[in-house]
């Protein structure tokens, strides 16, 4: 994996400074101490916008990465590859709406390999406007589309694509979670965040704020 320092191996002990100039927000700051689990962060960002501060995924990102193995390569779209996913990447969470108002939020973190190898872990936490709130398990993948490599500054593990994921929610309910990041080159009509039907559990259908992410492992 690409991570710091350049695309050519991970470098995690030498820590990166990222300043966008130019842009309406910019993060500047350096991972410290990656060896551990524990690692931790320093850097400030301004709002604005909020796709140059994925670089603030923090320790718990970091964590997976340094835990994760390289699997076979697949197509040459990257669709076969392996990605962590991130939903609430630099938010605190992200949320979907139903066409009745209701809404769904959910956090979480985990990886995919679609293709052959067509494997998901990972979960997170969820809250029903309706009421009700639990956690979710990421327990199959449907499909995932890359979307391709964050332009510069952002680094170029970052990407943006589409998946969609079984999942099963603490309550009982199951259904199919489809996050959305839009770095890369998504498609005009692509929007940034989750979507969620649940059957009876709901239909969440329309993204309503929150960010994601995808590290190319």
């Amino acid at each position: 994996m690409a991570w710091l320092g350049g695309d050519s191996g991970p470098g995690l002990d030498r820590g990166f400074i990222v300043r966008p100039l130019g842009r309406d927000a910019y993060w500047t700051g350096s991972f410290t101490n990656p060896s551990g689990l524990d690692t931790g962060f320093d850097g400030e960002a301004t709002e604005g916008n909020m796709k140059t501060k994925l670089i603030l995924l923090g320790a718990a990102i970091i964590g997976l990465m340094l835990g994760q193995t390289s699997v076979l390569a697949g197509d040459a779209n990257g669709n076969h590859d392996t990605y962590i996913w991130v939903v609430g990447a630099t938010t605190p969470s992200d949320t979907a709406i139903a066409p009745d108002g209701s809404t769904i939020t959910m956090k979480g973190q985990g990886t995919l390999t679609a293709g052959p190898e067509n494997a998901a872990s990972g979960g997170g936490t969820y809250s029903l406007s309706s009421g009700g709130s639990g956690t979710w398990t990421a327990t199959g993948v449907l499909g995932f589309v890359s979307y391709g490599p964050a332009a510069p500054p952002l680094p170029s593990f970052l990407f943006g694509g589409e998946t969609k994921l079984n999942i099963s929610l603490s309550n009982g309910a199951t259904g199919v979670l489809t996050i959305f990041c839009v770095l890369g080159s998504p498609p005009p009509s692509k929007e940034e965040g989750i979507t969620v039907i649940l059957g009876t559990g709901g239909q969440f259908t329309k993204q309503d704020g929150g960010n994601t992410v995808f590290v190319h492992t």
